[in-house]
């Protein structure tokens, strides 16, 4: 997860490193985790292994369907798992996605409740870094591909909402770190969003008889 503050302009990708990075995959395990990745911004630990099973993809004529588990370290060292569904229209014709096209046919070669990627996290690791000194010249991570979807998602104007959904986040506050990169119009978003959560507690405060507590407001640069 990245820091608060830091440079997101540091560890993005973008479409076209995506595509060579893809277009050089070495078999079709290495492009189903590159389509995955790019299409749905999972945690590395939320693809892998039985976390992902085929069951969880379903394929229709105009969208694909996928629902994560989300997992997320809470106190004592527990993870909170929860399920959040992420849908993608499917285009067809000269439009057709190839990342989405890549899931549907792997979907298709994956027997019910088994894996869609086989593999330990230290896999994914490998490949990534892989393909990062190949196309890009320098060691890649998945979070990369995690930072990078997530800022194109609030850059082609994705909710607050939506963002913090496709992050398996808790609050608005963890998905400030990705919209580094992004428009103005996103900066004054969250402004509005802290504004709004603002004006609910002082209203909840009212009908409490006046406690107080102090919230974080977001950043307004």
């Amino acid at each position: 997860m990245p820091k608060y503050g830091w440079d997101v302009k540091e560890h993005l990708l973008f479409d076209e490193e995506v595509k060579r990075m893809f277009d050089t995959c070495k078999n079709d395990y290495e492009r189903l985790a590159v389509a995955i990745m790019w299409r749905a911004a999972p945690r590395p630990m939320e693809m892998m292994g039985d976390i992902l099973k085929q069951s969880q993809i379903k394929i229709e004529e105009e969208q694909v369907s996928m629902t994560l588990k989300t997992l997320k370290l809470g106190e004592g060292g527990k993870f909170n798992v929860a399920d959040r569904l992420m849908q993608f229209a499917r285009p067809k014709g000269i439009e057709q996605d190839i990342y989405l096209e890549t899931i549907a046919r792997m979907v298709t070669k994956t027997a019910p409740e088994q894996p869609m990627l086989p593999f330990s996290k230290r896999w994914l690791e490998r490949i990534c870094n892989r393909m990062g000194l190949e196309i890009l010249g320098r060691p890649i991570t998945p979070y990369h591909f995690r930072h990078g979807r997530m800022t194109w998602l609030a850059r082609n104007g994705a909710t607050l909402d939506k963002l913090k959904h496709f992050k398996g986040a808790a609050d608005y506050r963890s998905v400030w770190g990705y919209i580094g990169a992004t428009p103005f119009v996103v900066s004054q978003e969250l402004a509005r969003a802290g504004e709004k959560r603002k004006a609910a507690l002082q209203t909840k405060q009212e009908g409490e008889g006046g406690q107080t507590s102090t919230i974080q407001e977001p950043p307004k640069n």
